[in-house]
């Protein structure tokens, strides 16, 4: 299966700045006090999944293309010393 890149959005706010208040309990509620101008991409187990997947396929793949690199180097290596006997 092809690997389909996810756009990632930073989460932006028309304020840099929060509003923090106290619950009756003692803690204490933080809420930004800007307005949401683009709603960011999601952080989620499925969106890392598909991150960690994508790059576990594409080791293996980078590991396949090594291993068939290095057979035929030893190939072409016993191909080598085969026509150096024959021609002798």
């Amino acid at each position: 299966m092809a690997y389909t890149p996810t756009e990632w959005k930073d989460h932006i706010l028309s304020d840099n700045r929060y509003n923090i208040s106290q619950n009756t309990d003692g803690t204490y509620n933080i809420s930004p006090a800007g307005n949401v101008i683009q709603q960011g991409t999601k952080m989620s187990a499925e969106n890392f999944n598909k991150l960690e997947n994508g790059v576990f396929e594409n080791s293996k793949l980078k590991n396949e293309v090594y291993n068939k690199t290095e057979i035929d180097t030893m190939l072409g290596d016993v191909e080598s010393i085969l026509a150096s006997i024959v021609e002798i």
